[in-house]
């Protein structure tokens, strides 16, 4: 597993651990908690979504002067590629 890989991994087994502590340590009604999750749902959702948006943004970025370099090589090696 590459490094990223295991990143994510452990941030998402230490997102679990808190939410399951939090749960069992919270002295809040059911209905209380189930609100407070929706709320923490959200915003972790939203963060993703921007997170995906971002890293889209990046990879269109590179793809685009991978493109300009290619180019750029095609041209001066007289259109061989």
């Amino acid at each position: 597993m590459k490094t990223t890989g295991k990143i994510i991994t452990a941030a998402a087994a230490g997102i679990a651990a808190g939410a399951v502590a939090g749960l069992l340590l919270a002295p809040k009604s059911g209905k209380e908690t189930r609100d407070m999750l929706q709320k923490k749902g959200n915003k972790l959702t939203d963060k993703m979504k921007d997170g995906v948006k971002e890293g889209k943004d990046t990879m269109s970025g590179i793809r685009e002067k991978i493109e300009e370099s290619l180019k750029d090589v095609n041209h001066k090696v007289g259109g061989v590629i």
